[in-house]
């Protein structure tokens, strides 16, 4: 289960990526456990459009506070964590840089078990990814 120092580290990624972005897409798997009592295209709805203004933590959970609610709140259980993507461009060369806020084995992307993946405005995605299914 991911410590508390790792859910911090989760937090301050995120933040640095998303923060006063805009989410122009959302992709999220059909997953009961995880949506609990929510359809995936309604979390999708809730989601697109909004503009992350900040990334906060309470103990083990996670939240983005988006310009307008709901906000979404996320725990990572066993196994979970966050992922990102973002490219970048200097003197027209284009590279990718990828953080994990787990250890990961390949740079596969977007990573294996992945629940929730937020496109923002910037082209960087954010990835939450969770292979427990309890």
């Amino acid at each position: 289960m991911p410590e508390l120092p790792e859910v911090e580290a989760a937090r301050r990624a995120t933040r640095r990526i998303a923060a006063r972005r805009r989410i122009t897409d959302v992709w999220c798997a059909d997953d009961p456990i995880v949506f609990e009592g929510v359809p995936a295209a309604r979390f999708r709805k809730a989601l697109r459009g909004r503009t992350v203004l900040d990334v906060h933590r309470h103990g083990k959970h996670l939240w983005l506070e988006l310009d307008r609610r709901p906000w979404p709140c996320l725990h990572f259980g066993m196994a979970g964590g966050v992922h990102t993507r973002i490219e970048r461009s200097s003197s027209g060369a284009r590279a990718v840089k990828l953080m994990s806020s787990r250890r990961r084995s390949d740079d596969s992307w977007p990573p294996r078990f992945a629940k929730l993946r937020l496109t923002l405005d910037n082209g960087a995605e954010l990835v939450v990814a969770d292979a427990r299914r309890l």
